[in-house]
């Protein structure tokens, strides 16, 4: 009998402490296929955001021409935004810097929200076109930026960029994938 109950209590503890531990243990990440050599040039990692910028191989930080950008808000209960609430929040602040912004939405649901845009340089910004996806996470909501400084170029690249990006995803994960993939081509949000 005593034996079944130490069998049986280590079964409960195991569980408790799988259950309990299982969201200290998930990393959340995002999954999308880069078109061509990308590299890691900059990633912040703090309680309130996590920001990753890539560049193609042959670019560095002062001289690129394309960059893709993964922000994610990590929401608390008193500041909650949903997708198109922080595509309204990131356009706002386009448009105070540069009023040339028109934008082309693509996709505008609440919770997954896709535009395009160009902007012509002015004293506050450089000549660029963005491709912009917020979306919900797990821990508040993410932005995944593609912005390209050539406009004609941006045009041919347009909608192959555009499906990349719309097929993004963020999932939850138990297992640290950065352990075994290419550590330049995956963060921790």
């Amino acid at each position: 009998m005593r034996n079944q109950f130490l069998k049986l209590f280590k079964i409960l503890l195991v569980l408790v402490l799988f259950i309990s531990a299982k969201p200290v243990f998930a990393y959340q990440t995002v999954a999308m296929d880069f078109i061509g050599l990308w590299y890691k040039i900059k990633y912040i990692n703090n309680e309130r955001d996590a920001i990753v910028q890539y560049v193609r191989q042959g670019y560095d930080k002062n001289t690129w021409n394309e960059s893709i950008v993964f922000h994610t808000f990590k929401w608390t209960k008193e500041k909650e935004m949903n997708a198109s609430g922080l595509m309204q929040y990131l356009l706002t602040d386009v448009r105070r810097k540069n009023s040339s912004l028109k934008v082309e939405y693509i996709k505008n649901h609440p919770e997954d929200m896709l535009a395009s845009w160009c902007v012509d340089k002015n004293e506050l910004m450089d000549e660029h076109c963005e491709i912009l996806r917020t979306t919900q996470s797990f821990e508040g909501a993410l932005s995944i930026h593609y912005l390209n400084k050539n406009p004609e170029y941006f045009n041919n690249v347009k909608y192959e960029w555009l499906e990349k990006i719309s097929k993004a995803r963020v999932y939850q994960s138990y297992f640290r994938l950065d352990r075994i993939l290419n550590k330049s081509m995956t963060f921790e949000l």
